[in-house]
């Protein structure tokens, strides 16, 4: 019983890393954004929980009677462990798209501090100081380079599994890379670009902020995955029912990634 006990416990534990490649498609549209990564979550959790069963049936199937050898019971659990080979890679495609969105994130927020600093230095200004173009230059720099990190991100933005994620960020890319020559240009023009320079940080700023919207949707869908599990785990029925707040949650973030990257 003891052999027989490892075996359930090794292949169970090969089960809770199962990950199904039957995920439905998604479209390209703000509202779904994110969707594909929580019901590829999902699906990892979900095949965990009909595991034991799935092993049990492998092992002694439906009308069998009598006991196995440790040889024929691993011989019999093999599928299920190649299968969750399988899954491992999918889940590290996941975890790999969740750090892409998390240091695109963290760049974001670098260049959108550094502008937010910038617009509330030139408030109220009607000429630039040597000393004043030094800092703006300084916060400018940080600032440019995050921002030419998000345009050297292409690669892995394309390799992403969630259709609408792609949209966002390179919609993000897209949308940052007009005005940041243009307030290189400014800065060099000193007083005369100010009312210029003031337009493109404020459309840097607009641009860079919304893509908070972006990490909601994808915590959101996450937090979804994670509860659609209690309704499909052991071929359970029903769905999940979301609060009003966050429906009017969902339906902002949605609105907002329309609204400045012109997202359908």
């Amino acid at each position: 019983m003891k052999r027989l006990a490892t075996v359930l416990s090794a292949a169970f534990l090969c089960s809770l890393l199962l990950l199904t490649g039957n995920q439905p498609a998604v479209q390209a549209t703000a509202a779904s954004t994110g969707t594909a990564i929580g019901t590829g979550i999902n699906a990892a959790i979900t095949a965990a929980f009909p595991g034991i069963s799935a092993i049990l049936n492998a092992i002694w199937p439906s009308g069998s009677t009598g006991n196995k050898k440790k040889t024929s019971a691993t011989a019999a659990t093999a599928p299920l462990k190649q299968q969750a080979n399988q899954g491992l890679v999918q889940i590290n495609q996941i975890t790999t798209e969740l750090d892409t969105i998390t240091l695109f994130l963290a760049n974001c927020i670098v260049a959108d501090t550094n502008i937010v600093a910038m617009r509330t230095m030139l408030e109220g200004k009607t000429s630039l100081t040597p000393a004043d173009l030094l800092e703006l230059n300084n916060k400018w720099n940080t600032a440019n380079g995050r921002l030419g990190n998000l345009k050297g991100a292409g690669g892995s933005i394309a390799q992403m599994n969630d259709p609408s994620v792609q949209v966002v960020l390179q919609a993000v890319v897209d949308s940052t890379a007009g005005p940041t020559q243009s307030v290189s240009d400014e800065l060099k023009a000193g007083t005369p670009g100010i009312s210029l320079l003031l337009t493109n940080l404020q459309a840097l700023d607009q641009q860079l902020s919304a893509v908070n919207a972006l990490s909601g949707q994808v915590i959101q869908n996450i937090s979804t995955g994670l509860k659609t599990v209690r309704s499909t785990a052991a071929g359970a029925q029903g769905t999940v029912a979301e609060s009003p707040s966050l429906k009017r949650a969902q339906k902002d973030f949605a609105d907002t990634l329309t609204l400045r990257y012109q997202i359908q």
